[in-house]
């Protein structure tokens, strides 16, 4: 018997094989029958009780492969039993690995004045930059965080970046980038419409939504919080007023003040204590995370138009028009998109009333029921080469959509083929391992004939709109992923089998294909951080034959 030795979606770095483990006595041409690399021309060589594929043929790759960096997959079995498929990345990367460390997880990205850049994978980048990898040491299952500069050195990661906050800071201060570029362009006396973010205490308390019901009136803390939101505006407007400005306007809900500025009264608002951001208006998307966080805590589905901007690495990626109907996260979705996500998030809200205020789970039933991925098999594997804010986790799917939110599930659950759930995730729901205490827990249907089946698995929680402090910094006003959550999915032999580990998201979606009548556990890991969350989590297995299933449950 044959069983891989590398993990679904791990990272080959260094001198890391793509190897097999050779459970009992076979001769080296039955391996060689066995093991493959579709699509790559390779040999395998049999060592003991274990097998190891190499590339074959003329390549320039000095990796232990063989391999270009890339993505790939090893298919081990065949003949009398169906062949098991593994995806996993091929990296160069000068970092020493330790031994016995599996890497999950891998991303470079620059940090500098301009803040966190994305740097691709699996092509060559000049330096500097950093490489982060999310590791588990294979005896002990411990997680283990890994950083290094671009010549492989290893690299004190917080370090780092409290020198490119020290950066930014110097060269922004509270401005948005994009004011700042703006103004660099305009002349002095040019005005600019800005958004002014004030300092007020307004936090949303994790224990105010009740999972269990929709709720009918605004909680207590949201009208205190209001009146602080309301007191500070009217305080700053009453000042303008006796300085003769009265351009500015309140926004009715959050801590905003509109103004029309020129470069001069920008600038004076950098040394205004009670000021905590200035952005560009038509660029203030800290706003629409502001409101989901908030009485009514809606679900937000916003058209971003013919571009992608904001999110790292892929700023002023032009969309295709092939991958312009996508869902995106957050509900920001691409022109031709947004009617049909909102349509689909109002249908589950009126299946299942709870949802109306929460958009975390909203977003995870979204994730989870989209489907017909561009550019690529799955939103993880579009991930590493900086694909995935392009297209999204797929089109949406309100049928599937609507099939899942029928199917209301909680933690400890006896497995179902389609589920949700949403609630808050605190401290004490984590282990020593960063894994959290309680699962989830996915049925594929047992002796049908509609297979292959597509699991999927999609989570989604909060950034906070927060001016954080970073040693010792103020930092501006900004929506901050505070927490970093991870999806893992195991069988019942407990091996991992679906994954989505990234860091700059607020949602991981996980997809594998999965073995009738097996019922697979969904775990999901705190990587970093020990804020507290709101989260959505939503699973469905679907039919490779018939695009919607009738349900099971």
């Amino acid at each position: 018997m044959l069983r891989p030795a590398i993990a679904p979606h791990e990272y080959l770095v260094g001198d890391a094989e793509v190897a097999v483990h050779v459970e009992w006595g076979v001769d080296g041409r039955t391996v060689q029958s066995l093991v493959r690399v579709l699509g790559v021309r390779g040999e395998v060589r049999l060592e003991g009780r274990r097998a190891v594929w190499r590339r074959t043929g003329r390549h320039d790759s000095d990796t232990a492969s063989g391999l270009d960096p890339g993505r790939y997959v090893l298919e081990v079995g065949g003949g009398s039993r169906l062949p098991e498929r593994v995806p996993f990345c091929q990296v160069v990367s000068r970092a020493s690995v330790p031994a016995g460390v599996r890497v999950h997880s891998l991303a470079r990205f620059r940090l500098d004045e301009d803040g966190c850049m994305a740097v691709p994978v699996f092509t060559p980048s000049p330096g500097p930059y950093v490489e982060v990898m999310k590791g588990r040491h294979e005896d002990t299952g411990a997680p283990v965080d890994l950083a290094f500069d671009h010549d492989g050195a290893p690299l004190d990661l917080a370090a780092a970046r409290e020198r490119a906050v020290r950066a930014y800071l110097a060269r922004y201060g509270i401005l948005q980038p994009a004011l700042h570029a703006r103004m660099a362009r305009a002349g002095a006396t040019d005005r600019h419409d800005v958004a002014i973010w004030l300092r007020v205490d307004d936090a949303p308390a994790p224990g105010e939504k009740d999972p269990a019901r929709r709720a009918a009136t605004s909680p207590s803390a949201h009208g205190e919080r209001a009146a602080r939101c309301a007191a500070a505006r009217d305080r700053y407007l009453a000042a303008l007023r006796s300085a003769a400005r009265r351009t500015a306007v309140g926004d009715p809900d959050a801590p905003v003040v509109y103004d029309r500025l020129n470069a001069e009264g920008i600038l004076l608002l950098t040394s205004d204590a009670s000021v905590a951001a200035v952005f560009l208006r038509e660029h203030d998307d800290v706003h629409t995370d502001w409101q989901a966080l908030r009485w009514p805590y809606p679900t937000i589905c916003a058209a971003a138009g013919s571009s992608c901007t904001g999110e790292a690495g892929n700023a002023g990626n032009a969309i295709d028009p092939l991958v312009a109907e996508r869902v995106s996260h957050k509900g920001r979705n691409t022109l031709r998109a947004g009617p049909a996500v909102a349509a689909t998030a109002a249908l589950v809200q009126r299946i299942e009333p709870t949802l109306s205020c929460w958009p975390e789970g909203c977003r995870a039933i979204l994730l989870a029921a989209a489907g017909r991925d561009v550019t690529g098999p799955t939103w993880w594997a579009d991930v590493v080469p900086d694909v995935g804010a392009q297209d999204g986790s797929g089109a949406p799917n309100a049928a599937e959509a609507a099939r899942i939110a029928r199917h209301r599930q909680g933690r400890g659950n006896a497995g179902t083929q389609r589920g949700w759930d949403v609630g808050t995730v605190r401290r004490a729901d984590f282990g020593t391992d960063r894994l959290a205490t309680f699962r989830y827990r996915v049925r594929v249907p047992k002796g049908s004939p509609l297979g292959p089946w597509q699991v999927t698995v999609a989570l989604a929680w909060n950034s906070e709109v927060t001016a954080l402090d970073l040693a010792g910094l103020r930092l501006p006003l900004a929506s901050t992923l505070t927490l970093d959550l991870d999806l893992l999915v195991h069988n019942s032999a407990g091996d991992l089998v679906g994954y989505s580990g990234s860091w700059d998201n607020s949602y991981e979606v996980a997809e594998f294909s999965g073995l009738p009548g097996e019922t697979y556990d969904i775990i999901i890991r705190r990587w970093s951080g020990d804020h507290e969350s709101w989260y959505g989590i939503a699973w469905t297995v679907t039919s490779g034959l018939l695009a919607s299933p009738s349900p099971i449950d």
